[in-house]
Order: structure tokens, then sequence, then C-alpha cells
């Protein structure tokens, strides 16, 4: 099926565009001027969401994808960032972030046309996002700031950021309950982000959502054939796991747990011990090995990868797990 925009985004655009002068528009108290043919504030709320929840940036270099008119990178200036690059597909917004990162005296600024990373230039402490939430063809330029047509932005901006992201560095993206969340899930797995913090927010019949991503490091090869090994089995099973109770028997290095957990958040992970290397560690729950720690038929689905050969009594370790599934 060909991807539709949100019906709620009809409404906004010819809001939008019924501007032909410069405006104003006010988010967290602060003062912004928006040019025609430029994504709005004054009829959106998720900016100020995505304003309100980016991660501190004091002392950090910021790049903005998509930078509009500019409210994200002028945050992130405020916030104490010492140095903002931003870039837009839209030249109008180009020189309306322009104007409004002058207006309250940035110092260390450049905007530039970009489609993603096309034009831009060195490494950055952080690299922000606010992706178009629908993947339908975009019939002007305005409504690249809504659409992307078949997320092609959205692919390119997750595999590309690594060239552009210092060591530790990190991605913020906004994104949305309206867009494709399923593709999103399966890009930031593909690429090999971590999940680092995630919040969202609420309004009517749609949620904003704000991801804070880190590149996975791998510190051998073994742990990213790991990776990958645990991925080709999600992908078989992804249909049995998206809905219910699910119980993970071995964390491992938490690969596998972690690809579940962003389709269904209600997994369960049990392990006897967390190992040094494996992400997400406070996710595991520690057991003896025999006795798992839950009713019968608790789960309607338990999985065990590369785990039965490693106890010292598989038999009861396989019977304890036939108990707990429904």
């Amino acid at each position: 099926m060909p991807y539709q925009a949100h019906h709620t985004t009809q409404s906004y655009l010819e809001q939008v565009k019924k501007h032909t002068e410069p405006y104003k528009a006010e988010v967290l108290g602060k003062e912004m001027i928006v040019y025609p043919n430029v994504m709005s504030p004054k009829y959106d709320w998720s900016s100020r969401f995505h304003a309100e929840n980016m991660p501190d940036q004091k002392g950090k270099s910021f790049l903005e994808i998509g930078c509009g008119c500019g409210i994200l990178s002028l945050f992130a200036a405020l916030q104490g960032a010492k140095r903002i690059f931003a870039v837009d597909i839209n030249p109008n917004a180009v020189e309306n972030a322009k104007e409004n990162l002058s207006k309250y005296g940035v110092k260390d600024f450049e905007v530039h046309y970009s489609d993603v990373f096309e034009n831009v230039e060195g490494t950055f402490d952080t690299i922000n996002f606010a992706a178009p939430y629908h993947g339908n063809k975009p019939n002007e330029i305005l409504e690249y700031g809504v659409s992307d047509p078949e997320y092609s932005a959205l692919k390119i901006f997750l595999h590309d950021a690594r060239k552009h992201l210092n060591k530790h560095g990190q991605l913020v993206l906004g994104f949305s309950s309206t867009g494709d969340a399923d593709l999103l899930n399966e890009l930031i797995i593909e690429n090999k982000w971590l999940i680092k913090d995630f919040k969202e927010e609420s309004n009517y019949d749609w949620k904003a959502y704000l991801y804070v991503l880190e590149a996975i490091e791998f510190k051998n090869k073994t742990q990213e054939f790991i990776y990958e090994d645990e991925y080709s089995w999600f992908k078989k099973y992804v249909g049995e796991v998206r809905d219910g109770k699910i119980l993970k028997v071995g964390y491992g290095l938490g690969y596998l747990s972690y690809f579940i957990k962003l389709y269904n958040p209600n997994i369960t992970s049990i392990d006897i011990q967390v190992d040094a290397e494996a992400i997400n560690p406070d996710g595991v729950k520690i057991y003896d090995g025999d006795n798992i720690p839950f009713s019968d038929r608790e789960f309607e689905v338990v999985i065990c990868t590369y785990t039965l050969h490693h106890t010292p009594n598989p038999s009861k370790l396989f019977s304890e797990i036939v108990r707990v599934s429904s």
C-alpha cells in the first residue's frame, strides 16, 4: 500500500500556506520569525516537545538536519552548544534559520542548503533530525517538512550519520506514531544504533516520539557476528513476538532482547549472570539456571537460543520453559 499523510497534515499545511509574509510564533517563551513556505511551530506542538526534551547540549557541537526556521538549533545554542551547523533542503528555511539565530546573538553558526548530509562538513557531538513523519511524495518544497518520499532521507540519515558523528556522540531523532514505526525499528537495528533514551507525548489521536541513539560499539568481530546472527533469527519470528508476554531465557549480549523490545516492550529477560559487555544490563533478572521464577503458563512466547547446552541440567530447564509457556 502506498504511503499516505495523516489526516491532520492537510489542515496544518493549509494554515502554513496562508502566510505570504514573515510572521511570529512562540516556542517555550522564545519568539521566532517564520518565513512563508517554511514549516511553522505556530500550528504544530511537536517542535515544543522536541525542544524541551532535547539532551543538554552545553559545550557540544550540534548539527541539525532539516532545520526549518531554526528552532532546535536555537535551543541547542541557548543550552550552551559551542558550535551550530544547520542544513535544510528548503532554501526558504535556510534563510529563515539564519535570521533567527542572528536575532538571538548566536555567534558560531552556519546554515546551508543540503539534502541530508550532502553539504555537511566535519563531525559533531550531536546530530539532530526532526524527521518528516510520512513516506508519501511531497507536492512542493514546503511539504518536504512533513513528507519524506519512501523515507529516503530517514534511510540516508541512519545509514550515514556515523561518518559525521564524534566518538560517543548521539543522534536525536524526532518521529511520530503516524509514521512507519516498523520501518524505523528495522533501520535502527540494521544500522546498529542503540536507543539510550526515548520519550513520547500524546496529542489527540497521535504521538510524537523522541529518540536518543548511540552507535553500538563492538569489541571484536565475534560480537558483531552475534549481533548479525541474532538479527537473522529475530527476523524469522518477529511476527510471533509482537503481542503478549515474552520471556527470553539466556540474555547473552542482549541483542535479541533489544530487538524484541523495539516491537513489544512486554518482554522479560533472565540469565544466571550479566555479561560485562551486554547492552542494557539493567533489564536482566538473575535466576539460578534451573528454576524459572515465574508462574505456570505465564508467557505466550518463551525464547531460548544457544542456552540449553550451557546449563548443567538441560532437561530440567527445558521442562521449566514448557511449564511457564502458555
